[in-house]
């Protein structure tokens, strides 16, 4: 199978914060001014979980390798794409025809593949490539092999970042962070997503023949 390298950065969507649930204080809260601070509390940690949540996220990036050639990537506002929906779109034009292809990733089938599909069909963006014919399954690895999930045993043992498990395997590590995405400027983003797909493909090459084929 043709190996696909995919990964997405991803921002707290303006306007989304109207989508979260409003806290509440716990019922022995009877202080007014520790209730408010609660709230206060609850909805600044609600917000900064809102890029990696599927409904209150945008896609900003996403970058991709196949097979040895080096990454590419694109950004909204790089002067090619000026909204969400367009990236989308550049995307699914982009891997047409890739049926037979084993998609690439760290942590991609818990968040970068259900999170393309999720924001595609909320935007109207008709996917090239049906979410069947990409369907991530735990505990196997293919069509989709996300190496977060393997490495972990499938979360019975603690998860890593990218980073963390760069630096263990003595393979270089993805530049930036990020948790620092929506600050970035589109270049910036772009480079820091290329990063990531180099990582993940050396990632994938320094495991063949120990966790996968």
């Amino acid at each position: 199978m043709q190996p696909l390298f995919l990964d997405i950065e991803t921002i707290a969507r303006p306007g989304a914060e109207v989508l979260l649930e409003e806290p509440q204080a716990p019922a022995n809260y009877k202080d007014a001014a520790k209730i408010e601070a609660y709230i206060a509390e609850a909805k600044a940690k609600q917000r900064e979980k809102m890029a990696l949540d599927m409904d209150c996220c945008e896609i900003v990036t996403i970058g991709v390798a196949v097979d040895d050639p080096p990454a590419i990537a694109a950004a909204v506002g790089d002067g090619r794409y000026s909204c969400e929906g367009e990236l989308l779109a550049a995307f699914w034009e982009y891997v047409d025809g890739m049926m037979n292809t084993l998609v690439i990733g760290y942590n991609i089938g818990e968040f970068d593949l259900p999170t393309l599909y999720w924001r595609s069909f909320l935007l109207g963006v008709t996917p090239s490539v049906p979410q069947e014919q990409w369907d991530y399954r735990p505990y196997q690895k293919a069509p989709v092999l996300d190496m977060m999930q393997v490495l972990s045993r499938w979360g019975k043992k603690p998860y890593r970042s990218l980073k963390r498990t760069c630096q263990l395997c003595g393979i270089p590590e993805p530049t930036g962070d990020g948790a620092d995405v929506g600050a970035m400027s589109p270049e910036e983003r772009i480079a820091h997503c290329k990063s990531d797909v180099e990582a993940t493909r050396n990632l994938y090459n320094k495991g063949r023949g120990y966790y996968w084929q």
